[in-house]
């Protein structure tokens, strides 16, 4: 039985220059796809959001939205923070449909609305074989 690939994400702050150098060394990159993501809890408890959440992501431009589940563990390598998906593929993909839809979705299944992540830019970039997202993150940077 072979591996399942597992999602693994390291955070960092990067210089204002990061972008142009990425793109100096040949790297490519995706057109700029903003978006937010609402995140929501089952009603009455409280989930630590950096370990488990479910969310409702909204993409400029899309007439859709998707709602997704994701259970993640934290290791640390080196002095280094490394996020590692608990699913196969990372997030699990719950939905994809209208907004309105979407909201009922989650109602009914008992989730209440918690807080909102809007990230104004979002490219992902591929350099060498490695493709990684670089992303703005509205009161993080």
């Amino acid at each position: 039985m072979g591996e399942s690939n597992f999602e693994v994400e390291v955070r960092a702050v990067v210089p204002e220059d990061f972008k142009k150098n990425l793109e100096i060394k040949g790297a490519k990159t995706t057109e700029n796809r903003p978006y937010r993501d609402e995140y929501y809890k089952p009603a009455g408890q409280n989930w630590d959001p950096e370990k488990i959440n479910m969310r409702l992501r909204a993409r400029q431009g899309n007439d859709f939205v998707e709602v997704f589940f994701s259970k993640v563990e934290y290791l640390e390598k080196q002095g280094i923070k490394i996020k590692k998906s608990m699913h196969p593929g990372g997030k699990v993909r719950i939905f994809s449909g209208s907004e309105k839809t979407a909201r009922e979705l989650l109602k009914d299944c008992g989730f209440e609305y918690w807080f909102t992540v809007n990230k104004p830019y979002c490219a992902v970039y591929r350099l060498n074989g490695v493709e990684f997202p670089l992303e703005q993150v509205d009161d993080l940077g």
